[in-house]
């Protein structure tokens, strides 16, 4: 019990089992705010500095320090978590709940950083640069449908993984072995398709889905083309997720 100022006498409650309902938010609005996110991460490394914050209050007519923002890892940039918990202005355990909920998309939106990284290939062929290039625009989105169908969170997908994909995406079986033959090509031949690599061969239904004889090259019809791809492509990683 406890004795108030009063004199009144009452007691004291355990409250560590108490429990209230958790904000959360769906998968759209998380995206919404990673959308953002992106939109000011002017570098694509997957990070927000102190230039980009700048800018980024500016342009939403925020006032705010990088600090006020940078409350988790406290290294002076501002991650993808960091700026969801304030931009929504939700308490640290609802951030929690929200990272959790949506992990998938709280990676995708890191794996940008994690491929800036990795170092630069060499010796690609004028496909692969074309492919990096159709591509260069959406690593986030890209990377979104990756972890989706990462099922084993490795950072690779095997054939299994694979399959899971391409039987729904084609009429036809899928053939592992020419299909790593094509794309497993980002360093020595691992049997497994990294981030780069699944790039290359998300670029490659863009050019068959461009239907375009371009003078300029593949590339600007692919560009086009490839909003519908990934649509299907996040279609049916959220279906076999």
């Amino acid at each position: 019990s406890v004795v108030t100022k009063g004199g009144l006498v009452v007691p004291k409650l355990d409250l560590t089992n108490l429990t209230k309902p958790m904000k959360e938010w769906t998968e759209q609005e998380v995206r919404d705010v990673l959308d953002i996110f992106r939109k000011f991460d002017a570098n694509g490394d997957g990070e927000i500095d102190a230039a980009e914050w700048a800018t980024l209050c500016e342009a939403l007519s925020i006032t705010a320090s990088l600090q006020d923002a940078d409350t988790c890892v406290k290294d002076g940039k501002i991650d993808p978590k960091e700026f969801f918990a304030f931009y929504v202005g939700c308490t640290v355990p609802e951030a929690q709940h929200a990272f959790e909920q949506h992990s998938d998309l709280f990676s995708a939106a890191m794996v940008v950083k994690y491929l800036l990284e990795e170092p630069a290939p060499t010796g690609l062929s004028a496909e692969q640069v074309n492919y990096d290039a159709i591509t260069a625009d959406s690593v986030g989105t890209i990377g979104e449908i990756f972890t989706k169908l990462d099922a084993d969170g490795d950072g690779h997908l095997d054939s299994s993984e694979l399959q899971k994909l391409i039987t729904e995406l084609q009429s036809w079986p899928f053939d592992a072995e020419k299909f790593f033959s094509d794309y497993d090509k980002n360093g020595p031949p691992d049997g497994k398709i990294d981030l780069r690599e699944f790039r290359w061969y998300i670029a490659q239904w863009a050019i068959t889905s461009s239907e375009t004889d371009d003078p300029k090259g593949p590339v600007p019809g692919a560009r086009k083309a490839l909003p519908g791809v990934l649509a299907d492509f996040l279609e049916i990683a959220n279906k076999i997720q």
